[in-house]
């Protein structure tokens, strides 16, 4: 009905809802991105990285070829933005639809993708993606840690080979220590599953959810809090009061807390210059209520520059730009340390339940 006033309609939203959900002010969070190399490698291929943009808006997709030097290649959009369709299958199963598009779900690291007669392979995911995956296990199986843990179970269907993994596992930390390197971790896993079963993606969600080295370990709270304050300084912003007073108004029960998803909505609804993977970099290292909840003045206070500084405690070199670098996942979590107990207590657990049923 809005359309009849203007002179040239617009053209309404695919999936209106979508957009309400996903999108967000001054963030770019609403895209998955992935690198990706072709998957025909050839002498003029060889070398070549993509960056592949998967909207979750409307599902489009935009490709970017990495620009390096002496390539032959200029690099650059690839691909523009738009719908891509699979390709057609001739013998579709019985039911089903036998060509649709490309959504998120498809994408992970392992996937060949083949896009506009172009075959990816993808190999790798920044940290937004590999989080926003584990976050919505629902919708991406590769990153559901119990869907994974279920199709290991069911590869290891006797409980010989069920102990059989339980003792490599033991064997290969001699000192007792609990943990194992990701690639050991991964190799002793190998042996015991079937060929192909687990993809790439699926084990380093594994690495990921029983590591001990997250991501947000490896910088500390003042760190965070620093790079935080030295931004805001740079930036001019000293309004700490009425950010505190905004925050205020979604602490409808007067706790002085908010759940995660409540504080995250009341920082975007304001125009604070940081980066909003820093912001929840610094949420993530606080300590929860009871409720699991989130203290916004502490918050806020941590990046009171004028109150309580950090700023000299921060090397020059430290900046937002050297916290995402060495938040990219380079090879995948080689560097993680695997607590293999905790995944042996989940794996048995899951046996444990099997059996009662």
């Amino acid at each position: 009905m809005g359309n009849v006033l203007k002179l040239v309609p617009t053209k309404p939203l695919h999936n209106f809802m979508n957009f309400i959900k996903l999108d967000r002010s001054k963030d770019e969070s609403n895209i998955l991105r992935f690198s990706a190399e072709l998957a025909n490698q050839t002498l003029l291929s060889i070398g070549r990285k993509f960056v592949i943009n998967v909207f979750l808006i409307d599902s489009k997709i935009m490709v970017y070829e990495v620009p390096q030097r002496n390539s032959g290649f200029a690099g650059g959009k690839f691909i523009g933005k738009l719908k891509i369709k699979k390709a057609i299958d001739p013998n579709p199963p019985a039911g089903e639809i036998s060509s649709h598009y490309y959504n998120a779900s498809d994408f992970y690291i392992g996937a060949a993708i083949k896009l506009n007669n172009f075959e990816f392979r993808i190999t790798d995911a920044d940290e937004y993606c590999l989080k926003h995956m584990e976050d919505h296990p629902e919708q991406f199986p590769q990153a559901n840690i119990t869907y994974i843990i279920k199709k290991i179970k069911e590869s290891t269907v006797n409980q010989a080979s069920s102990h059989q993994l339980n003792e490599a596992l033991v064997n290969a930390d001699p000192e007792r220590t609990g943990k194992l390197e990701y690639t050991i971790f991964k190799y002793i896993l190998m042996k015991f599953i079937d060929d192909g079963l687990l993809s790439e993606h699926e084990y380093i969600t594994l690495a990921r959810h029983y590591s001990k080295q997250l991501m947000t370990d490896l910088f500390s709270l003042e760190t965070l809090s620093a790079v935080a304050q030295r931004e805001l300084s740079r930036q001019g912003f000293d309004d700490f009061d009425h950010l505190l007073t905004l925050i205020s108004h979604y602490d409808m029960s007067r706790k002085n807390t908010l759940d995660r998803k409540d504080l995250y909505r009341a920082l975007r609804s304001y125009p604070l210059p940081l980066a909003p993977q820093l912001i929840e970099l610094i949420v993530e290292k606080l300590e929860p209520s009871e409720e699991n909840d989130i203290d916004y003045k502490n918050l806020v206070n941590l990046l009171n520059y004028k109150k309580f500084s950090f700023i000299q405690q921060l090397a020059p070199h430290i900046t937002f730009d050297t916290i995402r670098l060495e938040m990219q996942p380079k090879t995948g979590p080689v560097h993680h340390l695997v607590e293999y107990r905790d995944f042996l207590f989940d794996f048995e657990k899951l046996i444990d339940v099997k059996k009662s049923e």
